[in-house]
C-alpha cells in the first residue's frame, strides 16, 4: 500500500528520495516495497489505479462505510 501511494505521487521521485538510517527497520521495509514497485516498472498513473482498487477492496472487506 505505501508502495503504491508513493509510486502513484512520486513525492519525492525514488531516484532522489533518501535512504533510511542503519537501524530504520521499518523505513528500509518500505524504500524496498517502493523499490521492488519501481523496478516492476510501475508508473504513477498505474499506481493510482492499483492503490485505490486496493483501498475500495479492503473499505469493503472490513466494512468500512457500512452501517
Amino acid at each position: 500500500l505505501y508502495a503504491l501511494y508513493k509510486q502513484g505521487t512520486q513525492d519525492p521521485p525514488f531516484a532522489t528520495a533518501t535512504t533510511p538510517g542503519a537501524f530504520d527497520l521499518l523505513g528500509k521495509a518500505k524504500i524496498n516495497a517502493w523499490e521492488r514497485i519501481v523496478d516492476e516498472g510501475v508508473t504513477a498513473e498505474q499506481a493510482q489505479e492499483t492503490y485505490a482498487v486496493l483501498v475500495d477492496s479492503l473499505k469493503v472487506k472490513y466494512g468500512f462505510g457500512t452501517r
